[in-house]
């Protein structure tokens, strides 16, 4: 039989989280800076609606999904829980937990937020009290200063050319900072196309001459289908780009 591969570099934690999965059916994967739980054995319904994951703060250091589920877990049905790691494997204090439904989130932060919890130190008992708030995924990011005599064709051509999957885009959108400089907003079908994207346009913060800033954009209102009268439109492999 293949050797289970570590999850943690503390062996007895190790085991224990072996015999969690086996005890919930959940899987756990160790990849990218964080331990995934989930999500729920045989899920069919796809991914929870946005507004359905709580950020988690304050985490003692020495805790471990074994602590944190069996407190969490009392508000609703756990559909993943993502643990932030450092390099040794231990938490580096923080956390996102999505559940099924936005209203297991919204009781999760009434009812956890500053929920006291103990922790065993060498000096003796600390109480700590966890941070509960509504995480909401960004779907979008930002490029900017642009000079405008870049034009939105040539950001196009630098998104495609370096392997951003034109199926996850849904719009780029061009926005006026000076008489110099114009700022893009990318928006994505869903927060993991933009972190992936983020990941592959961040080394070229150095194009075009300046220092291009490229972060998470917030979420917009929801706005009325019909374009803008004042905006200009830039069709391109089907999608639409307001200028």
């Amino acid at each position: 039989m293949d050797a289970k591969p570590n999850l943690t570099d503390d062996n007895n934690l190790n085991q224990r989280l072996y015999e969690l999965m086996e005890r919930t059916g959940y899987n756990i994967i160790l990849a990218n800076g964080q331990r995934r739980f989930g999500p729920p054995p045989n899920w069919m319904s796809g991914e929870p609606p946005r507004g359905s994951e709580v950020f988690i703060a304050r985490i003692p250091r020495s805790f471990s999904e074994l602590d944190i589920l069996p407190i969490f877990e009392r508000m609703g049905k756990v559909y993943m829980l993502r643990m932030m790691l450092n390099f040794s494997t231990t938490n580096r204090g923080f956390a996102f937990l999505k559940y099924t439904s936005p209203s297991m989130a919204e009781r999760a932060v009434q009812e956890l937020n500053n929920y006291e919890v103990e922790e065993i130190t060498k000096e003796g008992i600390r109480k700590v009290k966890l941070g509960v708030v509504r995480s909401f995924d960004r779907n979008a990011l930002s490029m900017h200063p642009i000079p405008v005599k870049i034009s939105l064709h040539d950001v196009l051509d630098l998104l495609y050319g370096n392997d951003i999957d034109d199926s996850c885009l849904v719009a780029v959108k061009k926005e006026l900072l000076s008489d110099a400089n114009y700022k893009v907003i990318i928006e994505f079908d869903e927060h993991r196309s933009a972190a992936l994207a983020r990941r592959k346009l961040l080394p070229l913060r150095n194009r075009w001459g300046g220092h291009l800033v490229i972060d998470w954009y917030p979420p917009e209102p929801k706005q009325s289908k019909a374009t803008p009268n004042n905006s200009r439109i830039v069709r391109r492999f089907n999608k639409i780009f307001h200028a």
